[in-house]
């Protein structure tokens, strides 16, 4: 038994991960395999803090990813944030007139999205089909085939694409910098100024395309939606 350390159980996204953690240590992901009666290929992931006793234990079970301190770690899957998004969340459009380069990528690539600021926010494992896109600020992020046709269409520019598409968006109001299961199976980071979006697709159901938006990618790459547009999606919440 790892001393000092409380464990919770919660599910993200066909994943049963237990949690095990405490505020404010650098804390750490590892998988390990469970019974296959639970569920065909499920995963199990523990994030532990980095004491002494938890490395031990991570090392034993195969290490995959690190979230660093001071990063509290959210499931944005939680029904606090569905109500939250769907009461209270802001809705931005992508800004259309900021054209934006995408490229193949190339299967197994690995691509870290940077900002501007210096913040490494999250990576990517590239898979066949997938686009990489430079975002406005410089920041790279990866698209599979059904992401990229809903977020971007193309122009008569070779190369070169339209931002479109919707999201639903509310402040991280927990007053420390977060850190989450992106929808692209990587942890993604926030400072306290992020935003937590997602995604509007066909209708206006809660779905789990979540993530994180810095503040300066926020301002930069969103507006406001026209008044027929949020007219159209008040229509659509009633």
């Amino acid at each position: 038994m790892v001393p000092n350390l409380s464990a919770y159980m919660c599910s993200i996204r066909n994943h049963l991960d237990i949690l095990v953690k405490t505020s404010g240590e650098t804390v750490t992901r590892v998988k390990l395999g469970i019974a296959d009666d639970l569920r065909d290929s499920i995963g199990t992931g523990i994030v532990a803090t980095d004491s002494e006793e938890a490395l031990l234990l991570a090392r034993a079970l195969n290490v995959t990813e690190t979230i660093p301190s001071p990063y509290e770690f959210v499931a944005l899957e939680r029904q606090r944030y569905t109500d939250a998004l769907m009461h209270r969340g802001e809705i931005l459009v992508k800004k259309a007139d900021k054209l934006v380069p995408a490229r193949p990528a190339t299967e197994g690539e690995i691509v870290k999205c940077i900002l501007q600021s210096g913040h490494k926010e999250t990576d990517y494992i590239a898979k066949a089909n997938d686009m990489v896109v430079t975002q406005p600020r410089g920041e790279f992020t990866v698209h599979d085939p059904k992401s990229f046709t809903a977020g971007f269409e193309a122009t008569d520019q070779p190369g070169m694409y339209r931002p479109i598409g919707v999201s639903r968006v509310i402040k991280n109001d927990t007053g420390y910098p977060i850190a989450t299961m992106a929808p692209w199976g990587r942890i993604q980071t926030g400072d306290t100024n992020c935003s937590i979006a997602e995604r509007i697709h066909d209708g206006d159901e809660p779905h789990l395309d979540r993530y994180l938006l810095g503040n300066e990618e926020r301002i930069t790459n969103y507006n406001r939606p026209t008044s027929e547009l949020r007219a159209r999606l008040e229509q659509n919440e009633s």
